[in-house]
């Protein structure tokens, strides 16, 4: 991704459409999100064969940087999102400060995740992807120190004294949490321009002979599908959720639409019954509609 870099609403302000029309895009991979951390400590960690994590270097950041989509739906849908242990993307190393490849915990590892340290130069990156979590604080093992007690406790019960008790405390890597709005969300402008040079579907409502569907969301579907043939999936779900969020729909012409989300649609028969269909169910919508309706 290349900067600079926009909000949601700049982004969508941009391309002249929804800020829910952008969310959907980025939800079905057409372009990728990225997050905008301040002042972050970070530790900078790659992975042995087996998967085992090796501490190189810790850092301070202020900067973008990519989680999976997984990771980001949450923020996508407006809800506050708290990351530890999941490895970002470092999107502008250039931003990177404090760098220190010693290890900067005071005892020996393994200490799982941690498997390792073998410090490394940020010299030495040359263009390497940069991968890092928040940096682990050195603690003690509350649970630990509590079996501690209870063993001191009975020994001076059995005993009369403290002989035969280790009396040092574990130390342990607590990883802090990193609290993320989703004001935090950004979009690069290489991510702009991508979405720029995909065309825009356009709703075209003056087909007739549209046949009776005596299913009302099937013929809203079938309606998207026989002005639009080859429009994919996403294409009509995009439709769809635009015309849930329009005051005129073109398609939604018996108001069937309750709601409607980047992953699931809520709608209404004439009966006033309530009923939930997922965006994972689409395609085989779609493709039923247009075997009965010869839909090329």
């Amino acid at each position: 991704m290349q900067g600079p870099w926009y909000t949601l609403e700049e982004t969508a302000q941009k391309l002249g459409i929804l800020k829910s029309e952008l969310i959907h895009k980025i939800i079905v991979s057409e372009a990728s999100a990225s997050i905008l951390l301040k002042n972050a400590n970070l530790l900078y960690l790659t992975a042995d064969a087996k998967g085992n994590w090796i501490g190189r270097a810790s850092f301070t950041y202020t900067g973008h940087v990519a989680y999976p989509l997984d990771i980001l739906a949450p923020l996508l849908d407006g809800v506050e999102l708290e990351v530890s242990r999941i490895p970002a993307k470092i999107l502008e190393p250039v931003r990177v400060s404090q760098w220190n490849s010693s290890n900067p915990w005071k005892f020996e590892l393994p200490e799982p995740p941690i498997y390792k340290w073998q410090g490394r130069e940020f010299e030495s990156l040359n263009g390497d992807n940069l991968y890092a979590v928040s940096l682990p604080k050195e603690t003690f093992d509350v649970s630990d120190q509590l079996t501690r007690l209870t063993e001191q406790m009975e020994t001076i019960s059995k005993t009369g004294r403290m002989a035969g008790v280790e009396n040092k405390m574990k130390r342990v890597l607590n990883f802090p949490h990193f609290k993320i709005k989703p004001e935090a969300i950004r979009l690069a402008a290489s991510e702009l321009n991508k979405l720029k040079e995909k065309p825009r579907i356009e709703a075209n409502t003056t087909k007739p002979n549209i046949p009776i569907i005596n299913h009302e969301l099937h013929a809203l579907i079938y309606r998207i599908l026989s002005n639009n043939p080859k429009i994919s999936a996403k294409g009509v779900w995009k439709l769809i959720r635009e015309d849930f969020e329009s005051d005129n729909p073109a398609y939604d012409t018996e108001g069937i639409l309750v709601d409607a989300t980047y992953a699931d649609l809520l709608w209404k028969t004439p009966r006033g019954d309530k009923t939930a269909f997922s965006y994972s169910s689409l395609n085989s919508t779609m493709s039923k509609l247009r075997r009965q309706h010869s839909i090329l």
